[in-house]
């Protein structure tokens, strides 16, 4: 009889090969179904079928060879050796018969055909088309692109194309090749053209197509157009006024042509109109020579001359020009409200004249003949006398005019000017032998011309008739000394200036039917002149609105004595003259009457009146403390009151009241009395006194009083009152009343009263008065883990054994 142990582990034994069993059946099962297929397929397979799988695999071809016949018996032999007893000779003659005829039964011929047919499948390659297309079918003058396409089912490899109609032989090693990317060529004339392509199987394809849209552009029509130029011959003076004209014909309408004139700047594109014509006046500088005016379409050019002469050969004439204006004195306000008209005679006629107005070429106008106007504009103009030009080659004149100030200025000297007059023209005819007559006017106290009387000559040429008639003129005018007037009564005019030296000169005009008579006239004040007042002198006052020491500018204040308005105010550094004004000097603001300096120096004003007056003053402002200026106020300019100038009150001036002059009693000058002086009264000087001269009284100097000199009252020193001088009594001294110094009142000194001290009472010191002191370490979780899963097991494990024991029972 077994004991139990005995038959609990054979349980366990034949528990373990049932599980072996188990895994092991699936596979024992399908090993055991094939195997009885296998013999269940070898009971139920016919010799026929045998014989058919022989016959598969013998050659397709009926005429074998001996060899193929005997391994097709030997074949044969080895089926019989598989086949049924029951297999009979007969039977074997005609397994050899269908081998020999290639006859196959129907199943086989069924298989056999179908694998054939693939093969030839696979062996033989597929025949596709190409395809060609034109990228335009409409008529063009252009190029037309064929495209191509094909339907191989593979990759082509080679795209080729010939003119004419081709086969694939004529592509060996010819034609031109096509891109495989854009698949596409260009042809540029009309014709059968042969495309070619072969792909990855090495099947070869041609297509042809006609190509019969190209069609050759209409020629291009002859260009022949007409080039005229008007005048042949010109001036430099017109050819760059007046210019010539252009004329072109028959060109095509709106072309675009070029025209040069070689030697000159004339280069530009001018287009023909619609018509094709063209027409212009070309203006250009040149000097005297032969040009040729050059017109460019497309490679056809035509050309015309053009002779341009100079001024002195052209105009061969010259003409007595003159120019007069309206007025020859005018008022600041009518020259801004009225155009001046000028007046030029006796000029050529139908020419272009330049007008110059104070030397400068304001514009050209055409014009001319015996008598013409022209209105100019002298809004713009200053007061002064101004002078007008019109200017041509043949003939000029010029005439001056005057913008004088609305008020009356300076009068005239008081009292009757006599004198003559001198008349060359008459009747609008100059006369060899001139005319004389009598002269006088009268000027009174306010410097008014009260009257004006003298004699001309008139002369009317149609009735051949002349004589003496009286030119006078009375009336109110204001006259300025040594400035133009002009009186205008009817179509009498008398101009002329009064000078303050009693003289006095001018110009009549008497307009009639029968013409203009001019004269000119001259006369000076009966008696002697009253000498003319002189300006008062006045004197200039200047004050700086400091005096005291100051370190910003100064700003000075013009007052003047002077009894009329001042007109100018200038200022220069230093001491000048009235010739170092002219043209220069900074202004001075005529309303404030002030100018700021920033610098100690002299300063010259100048001052000058509505009388003329000049009047010098200078000043010097020595008040300015910049450093540095020398005036003894600032540092080193020696006035003894700045450092370094040697006063002895201020540093280094060796006075000895300050630092480094050796007076002893500043730092570093050894008088015993500042810092490293040696007098033991500074820090440094041994003294005592002081930080680090040993003393005992600063700190580092031992005397026990100072941090760091050992006295034990001071942080460092040892005497345990200070921070880590270890008295107790501070931070990190181990006195215990301060955190880390171990006395157990802070944290981390360990006793047990702070946080991480290791007291138990604080976080994290171990006393498992915290959240966190109750988690165990990783190795005892880890421990514990193994331990359940131990007595996991064990449990497991016994209710097993009391399974089997109450099975066994």
């Amino acid at each position: 009889m077994l004991s139990r142990k005995v038959k609990l582990k054979s349980l366990y034994v034949f528990m373990t090969m049932i599980l072996l069993l188990g895994l092991l059946h699936p596979g024992l099962v399908f090993a055991a179904g094939s195997a009885n297929t296998e013999e269940d397929n070898a009971e139920e397979t016919p010799v026929e079928e045998i014989e058919e799988s022989v016959e598969a695999e013998a050659p397709e071809e009926t005429e074998g060879s001996t060899e193929d016949i005997e391994e097709s018996f030997e074949a044969e032999e080895s089926v019989e050796e598989v086949a049924e007893p029951a297999e009979t000779e007969e039977n074997v003659e005609e397994s050899v018969e269908s081998v020999e005829t290639g006859e196959n039964t129907e199943e086989a011929a069924e298989s056999d055909g179908t694998e054939e047919k693939t093969e030839e499948a696979e062996l033989q390659p597929t025949v596709f088309e190409v395809n060609t297309v034109l990228d335009i079918t409409e008529e063009t003058e252009g190029l037309v692109t064929i495209s191509v396409d094909t339907t191989s089912d593979v990759e082509i490899t080679s795209l080729k194309w010939l003119e004419g109609n081709r086969t694939v032989e004529d592509f060996d090693g010819a034609g031109h090749g096509i891109d495989l990317e854009t698949a596409s060529f260009t042809v540029e004339e009309n014709g059968t053209y042969t495309v070619y392509a072969s792909n990855a199987k090495g099947v070869e394809a041609v297509s042809t197509i006609m190509v019969d849209n190209i069609v050759e552009p209409d020629p291009e029509p002859e260009i022949d157009f007409d080039l005229y130029v008007e005048p042949g011959t010109i001036s430099e003076w017109d050819s760059a006024r007046r210019g010539v004209q252009i004329f072109a014909y028959d060109l095509p309408p709106n072309a675009e042509v070029q025209l040069i004139i070689p030697g000159t700047d004339i280069d530009m594109m001018l287009i023909a109109n619609s018509d094709g014509n063209l027409g212009g006046n070309l203006t250009f500088e040149a000097a005297a020579g032969t040009y040729s005016v050059t017109l460019t379409l497309g490679d056809v050019s035509k050309t015309a001359d053009i002779v341009v002469q100079s001024n002195e050969d052209y105009y061969t004439y010259t003409l007595e020009s003159s120019v007069h204006t309206e007025k020859e004195v005018i008022t600041e306000s009518e020259a801004t409200a009225e155009f001046l008209t000028v007046t030029g005679r006796d000029f050529p006629s139908m020419e272009y004249i330049d007008i110059i107005l104070n030397g400068d070429h304001i514009e050209t106008i055409e014009g001319g003949g015996f008598i013409f106007s022209h209105d100019l504009d002298i809004s713009q103009l200053p007061i002064g006398t101004h002078t007008v030009e019109f200017v041509h080659p043949a003939g000029s004149g010029e005439a001056s005019f005057t913008i004088v100030p609305d008020e009356q200025g300076t009068f005239p000297p008081a009292g009757t000017y006599e004198g003559k007059t001198h008349q060359t023209i008459a009747g609008g005819i100059e006369f060899d032998e001139p005319s004389e007559y009598e002269v006088a006017l009268t000027v009174d106290e306010n410097g008014i011309l009260t009257q004006f009387e003298t004699e001309y000559f008139w002369f009317c040429s149609a009735p051949g008739e002349g004589g003496t008639s009286s030119f006078s003129i009375t009336a109110e005018t204001p006259i300025t000394a040594d400035q133009p007037f002009e009186i205008k009564i009817g179509s009498n005019t008398l101009t002329g200036t009064v000078h303050a030296d009693g003289t006095a000169s001018g110009t009549g005009y008497v307009g009639s039917e029968c013409g203009a008579s001019i004269f000119e006239w001259s006369a000076e004040l009966d008696g002697a002149v009253d000498p003319e007042p002189q300006p008062e002198e006045f004197e200039v006052e200047l004050t700086p609105d400091t005096t005291e020491e100051t370190e910003g500018a100064v700003t000075i204040t013009v007052t003047t004595t002077s009894d009329v308005e001042l007109t100018s105010l200038k200022w220069l550094a230093g001491d000048r003259t009235a010739e170092d004004f002219v043209d220069a000097g900074n202004e001075i603001d005529l309303e404030t009457m002030t100018f700021t300096v920033e610098e100690n120096g002299i300063y010259t004003i100048y001052a000058l009146n509505a009388d003329g007056v000049v009047t010098l003053s200078t000043i010097e402002i020595n008040n300015i403390t910049d450093s540095g200026d020398g005036d003894g106020t600032d540092p080193g300019d020696g006035d003894g009151t700045d450092p370094g100038d040697g006063d002895g009150t201020d540093p280094g001036d060796g006075d000895g009241t300050d630092p480094g002059d050796g007076d002893g009693t500043d730092p570093g000058d050894g008088d015993g009395t500042d810092p490293g002086d040696g007098d033991g009264t500074d820090p440094g000087d041994g003294d005592g006194t002081d930080p680090g001269d040993g003393d005992g009284t600063d700190p580092g100097d031992g005397d026990g009083t100072d941090p760091g000199d050992g006295d034990g009252t001071d942080p460092g020193d040892g005497d345990g009152t200070d921070p880590g001088d270890g008295d107790g009594t501070d931070p990190g001294d181990g006195d215990g009343t301060d955190p880390g110094d171990g006395d157990g009142t802070d944290p981390g000194d360990g006793d047990g009263t702070d946080p991480g001290d290791g007291d138990g009472t604080d976080p994290g010191d171990g006393d498992d008065s915290d959240s966190e002191d109750n988690t165990l370490p990783y190795t005892s979780t880890h421990l514990f883990s193994l331990l359940a899963i131990g007595t996991a097991i064990l449990f497991i494990g016994l209710a097993l054994l009391m399974f089997r024991r109450k099975q066994n029972a």
